[in-house]
């Protein structure tokens, strides 16, 4: 795994289950920033860099216990959307939650493979 940087950034890290077992690799550069509040179901402003933005959460739950002011999330940027960054995961217990409710189904088929994807 890598280590972190001074400028705030994650690469390529990725989520681990155990050493040597990746459940996702991101593509896209993963940076840290700090939850200011949350605005809506779907939207949050962080900081980052010393700057403020508005980042995308796709994920409607409540989440109180992860996005929360002050806690650190992990943002990526985006392209053609309203906003600059969209929230990736948050940081709980010593590690960080995946987020965006579209990599869970993703992430879920490397534990079932051969039941992903089927239907009864």
């Amino acid at each position: 795994m890598k280590e972190r940087d001074s400028r705030n950034q994650i690469g390529d890290l990725p989520f681990r289950v155990k050493e040597g077992f990746s459940v996702y690799e991101f593509i896209e550069q993963l940076y840290e920033a700090h939850v200011v509040e949350r605005i809506n179901r779907f939207l949050v402003k962080v900081t980052f860099n010393g700057e403020e933005f508005l980042a995308h959460l796709h994920d409607p739950g409540r989440l109180k216990d992860l996005i929360y002011p002050g806690n650190l999330v992990l943002i990526r940027e985006t392209k053609g959307y309203k906003t600059k960054f969209s929230i990736t995961a948050a940081y709980s217990n010593s590690r960080f939650v995946v987020l965006d409710s579209r990599l869970h189904n993703i992430i879920a088929s490397k534990f079932l493979p051969e039941t992903y994807g089927k239907r009864d």
